[in-house]
């Protein structure tokens, strides 16, 4: 059994060797980390000194000085920074136990070294409590942000996995009297209406938050979020107006002959289909590889739709769907069907053989792969726009 103890270091040895002696008699070996600050004023003892007087204090051939890391002693987010990747450190040497000093060094350094190691290292860990000698300390922590932190990356870990309504739901957990921790609530809830197509609530809360984005552009935590919200934010507005005007069916036809109509649909309804693409792709991430698939088959739908109303007809209108939409549009000479025919047969068949459609087929991740794949072959040629436009719209946490 493989076993470590780590041990948060002042101005004295405190109660360290003590602790490791205690812990030899029941393990037959350990190997020791210690981690200690800066010296807190220029009278005072350098915690480096109590460091080299534990390991000189204690000859004992079953003890393994493994590791020794100096701190930020003081400032708690930067303390909390460095333990928590000393701790990564330690969780991939692979221990059985870890036994960890709760006492020792400063406020900051033991409460983050505990947190840390109970959150982090996948092994059984043994809090210590060690007996040091009395001091006075300056400087406090607000410990629930720890707490805090660990929510955060949860939820965004969680996010990740392509479960971003369920991340929103985690996100409520968090202050929203804290900047950082409020703008990853807010800007997952909105992200979270974006991914299930409510462009108009989402669209608002996005341009909100893109204007705060900025702040968070080199922090570590929140980067790709904000770069995220930034991007998405700045097609939100000309997708909105679009699908307004789609709704208005009874208004259609005065739209459809309004200046700069054809473009307008084309291009904005290009950035519709790309995120409907991108959304296909969330569902893979996430593993529903069904919901997938039908995505697919909506953004090859929503491209042949953009086509019909840029040329004046609106496919609710006839109650026109995807096929008949590609002949409709072969028909009056808009497209040429013959080089998708395949992509088409293909993406339809998949779809129409699932259980959420005709079938009773359960899609495997092969089989969304390749549907997304068709589908982007379709989207491209019917609206001449790269393969990639999808990106535009994927979402990173």
């Amino acid at each position: 059994m493989r076993v470590a103890a780590i041990f948060p270091v002042g101005t004295s040895v405190g109660g360290c060797p003590d602790a490791l002696s205690a812990i030899l008699t029941t393990e037959s070996a350990v190997d020791v980390y210690l981690v200690h600050g800066d010296r807190g004023a220029p009278d005072a003892v350098h915690p480096k000194d109590s460091v080299d007087q534990i390991r000189k204090s204690i000859d004992d051939p079953r003890i393994n000085w493994a590791g020794c890391r100096e701190l930020d002693p003081f400032d708690f987010l930067r303390t909390y920074e460095q333990i928590r990747a000393f701790i990564g450190e330690i969780a991939g040497k692979e221990y059985d136990r870890v036994y960890v000093g709760i006492t020792g060094g400063t406020n900051p350094m033991s409460a983050s070294l505990f947190q840390t190691a109970m959150a982090y290292l996948p092994t059984q860990v043994m809090p210590m409590y060690v007996k040091a000698k009395d001091g006075v300390w300056e400087k406090n922590f607000i410990a629930s942000e720890i707490r805090d932190r660990a929510t955060a990356e949860e939820v965004l870990a969680t996010a990740r996995s392509g479960q971003i309504r369920i991340a929103a739901g985690l996100a409520e957990h968090l202050p929203s009297n804290a900047a950082p921790w409020k703008f990853l609530r807010t800007s997952i809830t909105a992200l979270s209406q974006w991914d299930d197509f409510d462009y108009d609530q989402a669209g608002h809360a996005l341009a909100h938050q893109a204007c705060k984005s900025s702040e968070y552009a080199e922090n570590s935590l929140l980067a790709p979020l904000a770069e995220t919200v930034g991007r998405i934010s700045k097609s939100a507005a000309r997708i909105s107006a679009l699908v307004k005007e789609i709704r208005d069916e009874q208004n259609f036809e005065s739209i459809s002959h309004s200046q700069g109509w054809t473009q307008r649909v084309l291009e904005s309804g290009a950035l519709v289909v790309a995120d409907a693409l991108a959304n296909a792709n969330r569902r893979i991430i996430e593993h529903r590889f069904t919901d997938s698939v039908l995505r697919c088959y909506r953004a090859a739908e929503c491209a042949t739709q953009m086509r019909l109303l840029a040329i004046g007809i609106h496919p609710a209108t006839d109650r026109i769907d995807f096929n008949c939409g590609l002949q409709r549009l072969q028909l009056e000479d808009a497209f040429d069907l013959k080089p998708i025919e395949g992509a088409v047969r293909n993406l339809a068949s998949t779809r129409n053989k699932t259980y959420l459609e005709h079938g009773y087929v359960r899609v495997q991740q092969n089989d969304a792969h390749r549907c997304f794949q068709w589908s982007l072959v379709i989207c491209a040629a019917l609206l001449n726009t790269p393969n990639q436009r999808w990106r535009d719209f994927d979402m990173l946490f």
